[in-house]
């Protein structure tokens, strides 16, 4: 289920993507950099009154009709998900977009020309090249899984919660992670390997591989298959250092020592704790699955806290989440929580979690009494599980 809130956000409707100033960057023209220029044929539209865009990421451009044609530029370090998008006059800016005012493509460096039918969604490249072939093709089976497959779950797992029958959601977001494992490992993964040698979509694809959690085993691999030109392109550099950073924290890896401060403002770092069992429980006030699983997490403390295990928790709470160190500790005593807790109080940007890598919450780290990690990201009967075959 750990999925399944943010599918239901991101396959369902695109959100408004929020424009971001970059600065401008010298770039050789080459087959994989320079710039790309797109011209979108308009004409066929039904309703043309309202903004255009292009957007890449949270990097955003606007257009308006010339002569039946939108003209957009782009600098590009390298190819790139784009999406062309159209916002009804008189609609809220903040709004998600329609379906069918939205259309996705694979950009590169030269000439793109794009042909709309009645609305944007509708839009086509002429005489498309060989990567946004790979994209394209590989994008359509994508939607097709998500519309065949993931949406129904989604609309049941909707109507489930609305009425609180929580084990049923709970089987139908397992049922979910499943599916969605599976079209990973049965139809992007194939597509990753085939194209590792020569296609950039496969870097594209491997960053949604890969996920919020780089599993370092799995992911290697596929990374070492990449040929040398994309591993060195911006998208293989980041990978190859998340990489680099899940290797060291990996199971059987001695934990990164850490210090930051409690609840009161004095330090405490994780190898106070060495000769116990630590689990340093990456969580915030604000985030939803962390709540949702505290309660299994304060079972697994009262039954085990005095067999020489304890727990750390380091709080995202604070900075770009806009949250409190009151809601902090609002969420400490709500939850019940009567384990030693840090934070350095600035959200994502938490020095801990970007010392392990944490792109997502909740996560965990089980380190034992010499400091080594012996699991990650145990959670509810997994959780119990593990500390049983321990503390047995």
């Amino acid at each position: 289920m750990k999925h399944l809130k943010t599918s239901i956000y991101s396959l369902l409707v695109l959100g408004s993507v929020h424009a971001q100033k970059k600065p401008t960057i010298a770039i050789k023209n080459t087959l994989y950099a320079g710039e790309g220029i797109v011209t979108v044929n308009v004409s066929k539209l039904t309703d043309k009154a309202g903004k255009y865009f292009l957007a890449i990421g949270r990097d955003q451009d606007s257009s308006t009709i010339i002569d039946g044609k939108l003209h957009f530029k782009k600098k590009l370090e390298e190819p790139a998900v784009a999406y062309l998008m159209f916002r009804p006059e008189n609609s809220d800016p903040n709004s998600r977009l329609k379906p069918k005012d939205y259309f996705t493509f694979y950009l590169t460096p030269g000439s793109t020309e794009i042909v709309t039918d009645d609305s944007i969604a509708g839009a086509k490249i002429i005489h498309e090249n060989a990567f946004q072939k790979d994209y394209a093709d590989i994008n359509a089976k994508q939607k097709a899984f998500n519309n065949t497959e993931l949406k129904p779950l989604m609309e049941e797992y909707k109507v489930a919660s609305q009425q609180n029958d929580k084990a049923k959601a709970e089987a139908i977001g397992e049922k979910f992670d499943s599916l969605q494992t599976a079209f990973k490992e049965n139809t992007i993964k194939p597509f990753i390997i085939s194209k590792a040698k020569t296609s950039p979509v496969a870097l594209t694809f491997l960053q949604d591989y890969i996920g919020y959690s780089v599993d370092y085993p799995t992911i290697n691999p596929l990374y070492e298959a990449l040929s040398p030109t994309l591993k060195a392109l911006p998208s293989g550099k980041t990978i190859g250092e998340k990489l680099a950073l899940a290797k060291s924290t990996q199971i059987g890896q001695p934990a990164i020592d850490f210090t930051q401060n409690d609840t009161l403002g004095n330090p405490v770092k994780l190898s106070d704790f060495k000769g116990k069992y630590v689990l340093v429980d990456f969580w915030a006030s604000w985030c939803g699955p962390c709540r949702g699983e505290n309660p299994n997490v304060v079972e697994a403390f009262n039954k085990y806290k005095d067999k020489n295990f304890t727990i750390l928790g380091v709080s995202f709470d604070g900075g770009n989440t806009r949250t409190t160190k009151e809601a902090w500790l609002g969420a400490i005593h709500a939850d019940h929580l009567t384990w030693n807790h840090v934070s350095d109080l600035q959200g994502w940007n938490n020095a801990v979690g970007k010392l392990y890598g944490i792109q997502s919450i909740p996560q965990n780290i089980l380190v034992d009494p010499n400091g080594n990690i012996v699991a990650k990201n145990i959670r509810g009967e997994e959780l119990q599980k593990t500390l049983a075959g321990i503390f047995k």
